[in-house]
């Protein structure tokens, strides 16, 4: 397949994946502007000396723009001032003027839809269009938008209210482009790149910073649909000159968003460095006609590339991107429980992923069916390494938590039992085993007593869940599970559970009864210390963070959210999160509540080493019918990556965001289709960095998510972009039996037709029988070809046989004719076959991108692979 039929095709999976662009939330979210008190004063006197026009609009004028608006006078200065700072603006951002004499952009803000189509509008999503027209003997460009509300706002805030920005700084950009071509040719390939590119541009940025900028766009959709791309369908080398090439008709199709996605990130390479910005004005304009002007952009182009295919794996490095892979197992694992029913208890987790040496990872997981405890052991690369199934651990109702001990053969898991009073699923056993599956130690932590009996505790993870770590420093298990027991008022009675296990299997409790009733657990190890977070109803009625010494030893126990009403009413209104401990030792919490709140929001705190809690935030403030659950955390590079599930009518999304060590905002909530976090368990880091989660995936199979870390994806995608690079040089075609005899035959006529007409090329050219450039002056029926060089009495002759000729001397001469036939399109793809022919692929590209789809596809075709 060709690389321009590749890039359709792309095109055309993207759209397939992605629905539509207000799906992907291209343009979902609004750019912000506020006003200074200094603007707000001179706004206001603005607004009250502007008048309107017969027509109902408020004019506003300036040097190079205007404004004319139907809906208030003080949007009317709003936009003028916007308006002000976008025409100033885009100059410092490109690196040239777009506006020169007596060009000015005006824009015209409609307050109704009627208002917008009498001007020339079509009703659609966007309401926004553009055209140039002459005035006063220069030019104007006109941006036609429809205000958002119609009733107008109060103070600075009415701009936002009315007018997209995205959008208006957009389209500004697209007329503008076209105003100031002045009968040169403009590239729809970079013209939509900039078009792109500026909507996103934050106005108050006095000089444009020479950065990769796509990576922090508020538009994720167009980086999923970039990522979707490169990452899962494998464009990792996108022709540059095939783009740029393609002629506006086809290229703002109905695929449009989706080629602007690679032009943005195109034109985000071209200005993240002063060096290549300067390209960016002979790329987005040339000089229309010429003996082969459109050679040297392609040239410039066909230069970059590489460097191109480079900076968009930089940027979707930049970005978090959730890879989803499906990894087969020997069984049925559980279903994954609902992410929609915000229950007040945890759920016990039956599938755990536990980190292990050198990116790789285990996941514990449970077969209902056969009632059993299995391994799935994975590399790095997300590969299936091998699977466990232990016999010890046979026969249980559930997976009562799960760990690995990396460097160690052994694994531990928990397990149920009946006792010998016929209680069932009494007992708690945690087991070790190898990796062959044989028992290298079975304990029973408790459950042996009956449970009529009085101090008689049993049933692990009931109303609850359960916790495995191992503490690497003192080679000890943390165990935290929630469990009942039977109280002298003869009500069994839940709280949790803490003790330490060694890996011989030896038990010492640590905490028999802590928290009650202790809804969900939480245990994380670091740097040889134990995190816990617990979920009381009781005795506190709070959810508590508590941290605990290698031995067990109290730290810190803070109870961070006081749960109000009455103590032991089972509703608490929130749901336990996870904890995290950033590399300066400070510890973040997130969990979910609805108390005091509209609706069941997410939050996150953190905490200094003694407990002392820093900063306190808020991630969401959603109405009543839309909630937060099951809050996830993990360290994502310095920062931290918050997701929870966003529950309304429609269904369960996942939402993520970004934030720093303070709590600040990296990337704001994001999205993500076909992606949710787990019920059962925690997101985990590897020893990379990297976030790994996992659930039930389709049948027998395992759904592993991972998120990898800005280094770890660039080594990544650039590993993949050298395989797919290697692989294509690699690649070597031939063309079809008398194919080069027909295209030959095909040649010498166009050349004797030339040459009875006396319009061979004037121009020289370099053969390989010529140490000097030679020009072709005669051409006889027999294949003669008759050159000279010089002139005068230095003039020399010679004559060569077109049979003799090599397959560049046949392009050299086909590039010649092309200098007065720039626009012939099958003399550009005889070109590109001879090139091709002789190996010369990237500058065979050239021409088979200036000869068009039809003719390029037709030459392409008389190639086969070896």
């Amino acid at each position: 397949m060709n690389a321009l039929a590749r890039f359709l095709v792309i095109c055309l999976l993207l759209l397939r994946c992605s629905a539509s662009a207000a799906e992907l939330g291209v343009r979902s979210e609004r750019l912000r502007w506020e006003w200074t008190e200094f603007e707000q004063s001179g706004l206001n006197f603005l607004s009250s000396k502007l008048k309107q026009d017969p027509e109902g609009y408020w004019v506003h004028k300036g040097n190079s723009f205007a404004v004319r608006c139907n809906v208030s006078g003080r949007l009317t200065a709003e936009t003028g001032r916007y308006v002000q700072h976008m025409v100033a603006t885009i100059p410092r951002l490109l690196g040239f003027p777009v506006l020169s004499g007596k060009q000015r952009l005006t824009v015209w803000v409609h307050k109704t839809e009627s208002d917008f189509a009498a001007a020339g509008g079509n009703q659609g999503r966007d309401l926004v269009f553009s055209r140039t027209v002459a005035a006063d003997g220069g030019g104007v460009a006109e941006v036609h938008i429809r205000a958002d509300e119609t009733t107008p706002g109060s103070g600075p805030t009415e701009l936002m209210h009315a007018v997209n920005l995205r959008l208006l700084q957009g389209e500004a950009m697209r007329a503008l482009i076209k105003l100031s071509a002045n009968g040169r040719t403009t590239s729809a390939f970079i013209g939509e790149g900039c078009a792109a590119y500026f909507e996103s541009w934050d106005l108050r940025e006095q000089m444009p910073r020479r950065v990769a900028r796509m990576a922090g766009s508020t538009r994720g959709g167009r980086l999923r649909a970039l990522q979707t791309a490169v990452i899962e369908e494998g464009l990792f080398c996108p022709s540059l000159v095939d783009a740029f090439v393609e002629p506006a008709e086809s290229f703002f199709g109905d695929d449009a968003g989706l080629k602007a996605t690679l032009a943005e990130s195109f034109v985000d390479y071209l200005l993240s460095s002063q060096q290549t910005a300067g390209r960016l004005r002979s790329l987005l304009y040339h000089d229309p006609g010429g003996s082969a002007s459109w050679m040297t952009p392609l040239r410039t182009l066909l230069s970059l590339e590489k460097k191109w295919h480079d900076h968009i794996c930089k940027i979707l490095s930049m970005a978090v991107y959730v890879q989803k892979v499906d990894i087969p197992v020997s069984g049925t694992p559980a279903g994954n429980p609902s992410v929609t029913k915000l229950g007040r208890y945890g759920n016990t987790p039956q599938m755990t992923v536990c980190p292990g040496e050198r990116d790789t990872y285990d996941i514990g997981w449970y077969e209902p069916s056969a009632r059993a405890i299995h391994v799935l052991k994975c590399g790095a690369d997300n590969s299936k390494v091998g699977e466990i199934t232990p016999e010890v651990a046979g026969e249980t109702s559930a997976l009562h938590g799960f760990c690995s001990v990396p460097g160690e053969d052994l694994y531990v898991a928990g397990h149920v039992k009946d006792n010998e009073f016929g209680n069932r699923n009494a007992e708690y056993w945690i087991a070790g085993f190898n990796s062959k599956g044989n028992t290298v130690f079975d304990t029973r932590i408790f459950g042996e007593k009956n449970s009529e009996e009085v101090k008689s505790k049993g049933y692990p993870g009931k109303a609850g869940s359960t916790r495995l770590a191992y503490n690497p420093r003192t080679k000890k298990v943390g165990v935290y599970t929630a469990h009942t027991m039977k109280w002298p008022d003869n009500v069994r009675h839940q709280a949790g559970y803490i003790s330490l296990l060694s890996l011989s299997g030896e038990n010492k409790t640590i905490s028999g009864w802590y928290v009650s009733h202790n809804f969900d657990q939480r245990m994380i190890v670091k740097d040889g210390e134990f995190y816990l977070l617990a979920h009381g109803d009781a005795y506190p009625r709070a959810l508590v963070f508590n941290k605990r010494g290698a031995d067990g030893g109290k730290g810190f126990s803070v109870q961070y959210h006081k749960i109000p009403g009455e103590s032991g009413d089972n509703n608490t209104w929130c749901q336990t999160g996870g904890v995290v401990v950033m590399d300066d030792k400070r510890s973040a919490v997130v969990f979910a509540s609805s108390n005091d709140r509209e609706s069941h929001d997410v939050c996150i705190k953190t905490f200094d080493t003694t407990g002392k809690e820093l900063e306190s935030r808020w991630l969401t403030t959603y109405t009543p019918g839309t909630k937060g659950a099951y809050p996830r955390i993990a360290a994502y590079g310095k920062g931290l990556l918050v997701a929870w599930e966003q529950t309304d009518g429609n269904g369960p999304v996942m939402q993520y965001m970004l934030l720093d060590g303070s709590l600040k905002t990296l990337q704001k909530q994001t999205p993500v289709a076909d992606v949710h976090v787990s019920p059962w368990n925690d997101m985990v880091n590897l020893s990379g960095g990297s976030i790994v989660w996992a659930a039930a995936g389709m049948g027998d199979a395992i759904r592993v998510y991972r998120i990898d870390g800005q280094d770890t994806m660039y080594a990544h995608l650039k590993a993949k972009l050298a395989e797919k690079t290697a692989r294509t040089a690699k690649q070597s075609t031939v063309p079809k039996d008398g194919v080069e005899t027909k295209v030959d035959a095909a040649l010498l006529k166009k050349l004797l037709k030339l040459s009875s007409a006396l319009a061979l090329p004037k121009q020289g050219m370099r053969l390989s029988k010529s140490k000097a450039s030679i020009r072709l002056v005669g051409v006889q029926p027999d294949g003669a070809l008759e050159f000279e060089a010089g002139t005068g009495s230095s003039r020399r002759t010679a004559t060569f046989s077109f049979g003799s000729l090599t397959l560049l001397d046949k392009a050299a001469i086909v590039g010649a004719i092309i200098g007065n036939e720039p626009d012939n399109a099958v003399l550009c793809a005889v070109a590109g076959f001879y090139l091709r022919c002789a190996g010369q692929h990237d500058m065979a590209r050239v021409f088979f991108a200036q000869a068009g789809n039809v003719q390029a596809k037709k030459f392409r075709g008389f190639f086969v692979e070896q």
